[in-house]
């Protein structure tokens, strides 16, 4: 029975650093093309949990599913770059345990960063560019 149950626990194979290196550009992409399919048949599931939920008034239904549709977020963007972002962050060997949820969590969160940085980027420039016709129109 012991025999058993370690050869079970061998066989456990973990999708991190190494697993995401070991695959072809190819693989990847599948790989993340699988992983977002899961992650909408997961969402779809939610928004039934989400149902029962409000029919039977569950205590912290709304914290708990809503913590759920945050560890299920996928990064917007194309494949190529979240292969890419995934790549990026695997090449550095602190992350190499990271489970590629984890990793997917982490990229997730620099993309909606970076959209952040790029809408304050975009109001500050518009409002630099009405101050600056402002500024000519009554220079006028």
């Amino acid at each position: 029975m012991l025999g058993c149950a370690t050869l079970l626990a061998a066989t456990v194979e973990t999708h991190g650093g190494e697993f995401w290196r070991s695959m072809s550009p190819a693989a990847k992409k599948i790989y993340v093309d699988g992983y977002a399919d899961g992650v909408d048949l997961s969402v779809a599931k939610i928004e039934q949990l989400t149902s029962a939920a409000e029919l039977f008034q569950w205590k912290d239904a709304k914290r708990i599913i809503r913590q759920l549709e945050t560890d299920l977020a996928m990064p917007s963007g194309e494949d190529e770059q979240i292969v890419a972002a995934l790549d990026k962050l695997y090449s550095d060997p602190q992350y190499n345990e990271l489970e590629i949820a984890g990793a997917l969590a982490l990229i997730n969160a620099e993309f909606s960063a970076d959209k952040a940085r790029g809408r304050a980027e975009t109001i500050r420039d518009k409002r630099g560019a009405t101050h600056s016709s402002q500024g000519a129109s009554s220079r006028l």
